[in-house]
């Protein structure tokens, strides 16, 4: 995340109920052994951004800030619960790539190497070879990122992620991808003078192919986090929040067309 100073931020428009209500039972749903729920969420979400405006709109990015205790419960042998500052959001894209090229560019590749620039230290362990999902040799995995990252140049942070990746074959949609993860415990952010504290990252994206014959991907975030003594209120975060996926989305596209020459 980048550091920027903006007071006085118009928010991102705040989701329709539809959209927060699906990225929660998504999140919750998305690594369930039985499919069925998940079938459903991922239906569902496909028939509301088809509708209207819908995708144009999520594009440029919403708020989905409510998350449920109930749905990072299970995550892993942690206790979790969900606080009063949690702020989230949600875009989506329209893809001409194939699946394979964003899974290559995103698990295959070294993301450190694709997001240039980013990391000072960036470390992801699968449970195995990740190219096995190419071609669904495998149908889902698991991994785990340790990072350092620099903010501004200046404030260093240092995370655990943990994550899942898997394929399911959603009927009347076809194969879609799922990438879910989280912040296994509070970042250590440096200098400690500062007072940021990261408490908790929750982050889920999912692609499945579009009536058009294209790729739709969506992605939602949700942080806790307490900026300490800077200067920065929760409509900032909030569309830092939705600036980084965007951002995310730009380096991956840059990167393939790059890659294509």
């Amino acid at each position: 995340m980048n550091f920027f100073l903006i007071f006085g931020c118009t928010p991102p428009p705040q989701a329709p109920d539809n959209l927060e209500q699906l990225s929660d039972y998504l999140y919750k749903h998305s690594f369930d052994e039985d499919t069925e729920a998940l079938e459903m969420g991922v239906e569902n979400l496909k028939i509301w951004l088809s509708k209207d405006q819908n995708l144009s709109n999520t594009i440029a990015g919403y708020q989905v800030n409510k998350l449920k205790d109930e749905s990072v419960a299970n995550l892993d042998e942690k206790e979790r619960s969900i606080q009063d500052t949690l702020i989230g959001a949600a875009i989506a894209y329209e893809h001409t790539v194939s699946f394979e090229d964003i899974i290559d560019t995103c698990f295959v590749n070294n993301w450190a190497e694709v997001y240039d620039g980013t990391y000072e230290v960036y470390d992801r362990v699968f449970s195995e070879d990740p190219s096995c999902l190419l071609n669904k040799a495998c149908t889902q995995i698991s991994y785990t990122t340790e990072s350092e990252s620099k903010w501004a140049g200046l404030i260093s942070v240092t995370s655990e992620t943990h994550g899942e990746l898997r394929w399911v074959n959603i009927p009347d949609i076809g194969w879609t991808f799922i990438m879910r993860n989280w912040l296994y415990k509070p970042a250590l952010v440096e200098p400690e003078s500062i007072g940021i504290v990261v408490n908790a990252q929750y982050y889920l994206m999912m692609m499945y192919p579009s009536d058009n014959n294209t790729l739709i991907r969506t992605s939602m975030t949700w942080i806790d986090t307490d900026y300490g003594i800077l200067p920065f209120d929760e409509d900032w975060a909030k569309n830092q929040v939705i600036s980084n996926m965007q951002k995310e989305n730009e380096v991956i596209i840059e990167y393939l067309e790059n890659t294509e020459d």
